[in-house]
C-alpha cells in the first residue's frame, strides 16, 4: 500500500492506515523540527501539535504535494507562532545525535558529533524562515518549488534565503575559527 491509499483510507475512519501514514512520516518531521527548534521539549510540543492538526484536518489535505511537505508546512507556521510568542529566541540545548558507530575510533565519533554540535548552534543564530530553507534544502533535499510551497513563498525568495544562510554560516565559522586560533595564540604566549 502506498502513501495515497493510507490517506484515503485514513480519511475514511481507518485508524491502523493513519497511523502506518503518520509512522512513516515522523522521522522526516522530527528531524526538521529539532533542527528548526534546537530545544528537544519544545520540539516534540511543536511535532506533536503538528500531528494532532494534520489528524483533525486530513480532510483538508489535497493531494497537491507530498504528505510530508503538508506536515512541514503545518510544523513552519507552529514553529512561526512559537517564534513570536519567545520573541526571536531560541535557547540552544546540546543535540545528543544518535549517530551509529560504523568502525570509527572513539575520537573521530567524538569530533564528528562536536561538528554537528557547532552546526546545530550556527543554525539556530539564523532567522527562522531563512533557517527553514536551508534546513530543508540541505539537510532534506526539497527542491526549490517544493520549499516555496511549503513556506508559500517565491521560487526567488527561497534562493535569496538560502544564499544569506550560506553566507552567514560561512562567516561564522570563520569568526569561529579566527576565534579559536586567537585564543590558541594567547594560550602558548603565556
Amino acid at each position: 500500500m502506498d502513501e495515497r491509499d493510507w490517506i484515503q483510507q485514513a480519511k475514511q475512519g481507518d485508524r491502523k492506515a493513519l497511523q502506518q501514514l503518520l509512522s512513516a512520516q515522523y522521522p522526516i518531521l522530527s528531524g526538521y523540527v529539532m533542527k528548526m527548534a534546537g530545544k528537544r521539549d519544545l520540539a516534540q510540543d511543536i511535532v506533536q501539535d503538528t500531528l494532532l492538526k494534520a489528524i483533525e484536518n486530513l480532510d483538508r489535505y489535497r493531494h497537491e504535494a507530498k504528505f510530508s511537505t503538508w506536515l512541514i508546512q503545518i510544523a513552519t507556521n507552529r514553529m512561526k507562532d512559537e517564534w513570536r510568542k519567545q520573541q526571536n529566541s531560541f535557547p540552544t540545548e546540546e543535540l545528543e545525535e544518535r549517530i551509529p558507530d560504523h568502525g570509527k575510533e572513539p575520537e573521530e565519533e567524538v569530533m564528528r558529533k562536536l561538528e554537528i554540535q557547532e552546526a546545530m548552534e550556527i543554525l539556530q543564530i539564523l532567522p527562522l524562515e531563512k533557517r527553514s530553507v536551508f534546513i530543508l534544502k540541505h539537510y532534506y533535499g526539497y527542491k526549490y518549488e517544493e520549499i516555496a510551497g511549503m513556506l508559500s513563498c517565491p521560487i526567488g525568495t527561497v534562493r535569496s534565503r538560502l544564499h544569506y544562510c550560506v553566507k552567514k554560516i560561512m562567516e561564522e565559522v570563520e569568526r569561529r575559527g579566527s576565534n579559536d586560533t586567537k585564543r590558541r595564540a594567547g594560550k602558548a604566549s603565556h
